[in-house]
């Protein structure tokens, strides 16, 4: 006997029951990407609104006030994806996909895994900072949650020691400069988030320069290739 008392899990409620912002979904992912990138590298987020043209946005009382270039309805539409993404992937390696809501499933193409192959970007990688933004929302109480923290070994002079270790952090950062050159809206915002980038690159992670190496790989697992194949088949 269900206990009405308790809520449904995630995966129960479809996701058209709540209202989406209208926009073109490339211009949206862009908006996302951007919000992700900045608080990734912490950029001032009233410039940034002012480059977009767009007044300080209010966020909740637990963050600044300057800590979110998206709007309520927005924030709320990338909290729903980031929660749909873990939800997939449970359902995916629990062979349970036919139990999925195939809205929620449409949902996370249209608005992250087509755009993603539209800018050439890894769907994998993009679910996981998507996915990342659950747990931290912007909250700058909350920056251990975000994707690149949780890639940073530490104690961070052993990591700038250790060959293999350089490798990923430009890896990882070499995927969040394709992420801002493909999807910022224009130079100025590209120019703010890529001085934001390196400064977080020199100050919190100690690295002067990162050499390019030759065949620049995104920083996933084997499993995620195949979860990139999938959703790009699922895109044709």
């Amino acid at each position: 006997m269900v206990n009405p008392e308790i809520p449904p899990p995630y995966s129960e409620i479809a996701i058209s029951e709540t209202p989406t912002p209208q926009r073109d979904p490339i211009i949206q992912f862009g908006r996302y990407m951007t919000e992700i990138m900045a608080f990734t590298f912490s950029a001032d987020f009233a410039l940034l609104n002012h480059a977009l043209g767009q007044p300080t946005l209010p966020t909740s009382a637990s963050m600044s006030t300057t800590n979110s270039i998206l709007t309520e309805d927005e924030r709320a539409e990338l909290l729903r994806l980031a929660l749909i993404i873990p939800d997939m992937y449970w359902r995916r390696s629990g062979h349970q996909l036919l139990t999925g809501h195939d809205s929620d499933r449409q949902a996370v193409i249209d608005a992250l895994s087509r755009p993603a192959l539209h800018f050439s970007l890894s769907i994998s990688y993009i679910f996981l900072l998507v996915n990342s933004y659950a747990d931290h929302r912007c909250d700058e109480t909350k920056r251990g949650c975000m994707w690149m923290s949780r890639t940073i070994v530490r104690p961070l002079w052993l990591s700038r020691r250790l060959t293999f270790l350089l490798h990923k952090f430009r890896q990882h950062l070499h995927a969040h400069v394709c992420i801002i050159a493909a999807t910022a809206p224009d130079e100025h915002v590209r120019i703010m988030l890529g001085k934001a980038m390196k400064t977080f690159q020199e100050e919190e992670l100690g690295i002067k320069k990162l050499t390019p190496s030759r065949y620049q790989t995104w920083p996933t697992d084997s499993w995620s290739r195949v979860y990139d194949v999938e959703f790009t088949l699922m895109c044709t």
